[in-house]
């Protein structure tokens, strides 16, 4: 299947070309030839370069430039190979990083499950230098991320997100509402850290998917070294869990799962283990969105699921419409939506997680009011204060 009629209506020529990247996996021959056809009338490769970097394409974009002949401007493929080489080279940097860590974690008996990033790219892209990422994400349990945290800091590495909130006061009872994951930055230029203990939406306990996740985890080798990862068919879950909570806002998240579904994945084992946590509508409605933006056909396992799910289907169909429209729109808005709806698959779950993305206290509350730790309860009387004193100076404002 090459460009469909629904793809390349009212989009640009450079969006089309940069959607035709994701539509290479599953037809190259047919979607390169319009590709072709596109480089020959001369788009704007200021455009197509700005896209394909926001959307962490660049390496996709040098792949096709090697595999068709697609014409480009000598400086535009000069650009695109020293972006290639810079990115190879640093991304071998970042995976001996992500083994330090590691290595410390297990010399402290700490379990913990690198995912995405070079991981991610040794897996799915066949090479670390084939794939762009801007941190290194690991999952860790929570009873051990303080400890974590800890080893981190011993290391130099510096907390950015709550860095003024105690690690308990965050992961026990907490009364904020975050990601349930610690972001640090490393002294030495190295790239930021993840760590990540609990997961949004779903039915489960962080600790028992934690649980079940480092039962299920498979040996690989990164760079030459060996450590542990998730089971193909957890990566591809997390995957399209991590998809639908950013609302499919990039197009290599598509595209990552694209290569995934090429690779030997038990597709009736995500199915369950998707139903276990309630996260099947975060599976069928990430496979719809991949199945509308590279003309793939879902797994077979998937197939019938997705097409009794209107609600999975019609999101899916949005979801690829307003990519299409346009590639530089800020889609964060959102996640709020995309979480709540296809994160639980029961309806008290989208009721619950609605109510506490409206009440729930932010990183914004405790920035605007700070309290102390034996006060945080507070924060959900300050909270409808903080969003009234700003929806009131945003209308003084205009």
């Amino acid at each position: 299947m090459g460009l469909s009629r629904s793809t390349t209506e009212s989009v640009t020529p450079e969006t089309e070309f940069v959607l035709g990247l994701l539509r290479r996996i599953g037809n190259a021959d047919e979607v390169d030839a319009r590709l072709c056809e596109i480089a020959a009338a001369g788009p704007d490769w200021d455009v197509i370069l700005d896209l394909v970097a926001r959307h962490r394409l660049c390496s996709v974009l040098k792949h096709a430039f090697n595999e068709a002949a697609i014409t480009a401007p000598d400086e535009v493929v000069a650009a695109l190979s020293a972006r290639k080489r810079e990115t190879a080279v640093a991304n071998l940097g970042h995976s001996r990083q992500l083994y330090d860590i590691v290595e410390l974690f297990g010399e402290n008996d700490i379990a913990a499950l690198p995912y995405k990033g070079p991981v991610l790219a040794a897996e799915a892209y066949g090479s670390v230098g084939d794939r762009s990422f801007g941190d290194l994400d690991l999952l860790v349990a929570a009873d051990e991320v303080a400890a974590a945290c800890d080893l981190l800091e011993q290391r130099g590495y510096r907390r950015i997100n709550f860095a003024d909130v105690p690690v308990d006061r965050l992961v026990d009872g907490t009364v904020f509402r975050w990601g349930k994951e610690f972001r640090f930055v490393d002294p030495d230029g190295g790239l930021p850290v993840e760590l990540r203990f609990g997961f949004i939406g779903g039915s489960r306990s962080d600790t028992e998917i934690f649980s079940d996740f480092w039962e299920r985890r498979t040996p690989t080798s990164l760079t030459g070294r060996s450590l542990s990862v998730l089971s193909p068919e957890d990566r591809a879950l997390l995957l399209l869990v991590h998809g639908t909570k950013h609302g499919w806002r990039r197009l290599s998240w598509v595209y990552d799962v694209a290569l995934v579904c090429r690779q030997d994945v038990d597709w009736d084992a995500v199915l369950a283990r998707a139903e276990r946590y309630s996260w099947l509508r975060a599976v069928l409605y990430g496979i719809g969105v991949l199945t509308e933006l590279t003309g793939l056909s879902a797994p077979t396992a998937v197939r019938p699921r997705l097409e009794s799910s209107r609600l999975c289907s019609w999101g899916a169909k949005q979801t690829a419409a307003r990519l299409r429209r346009d590639l530089t729109a800020d889609l964060t808005n959102l996640e709020p939506i995309t979480t709540a709806i296809f994160l639980n698959d029961g309806m008290s779950g989208v009721v619950a997680d609605g109510i506490d993305e409206v009440l729930a206290p932010r990183k914004a509350d405790h920035e605007w009011v700070t309290l102390s730790p034996r006060l945080y309860p507070l924060y959900y009387l300050v909270r409808p204060f903080h969003l009234l004193f700003s929806t009131i100076k945003r209308v003084v404002g205009r």
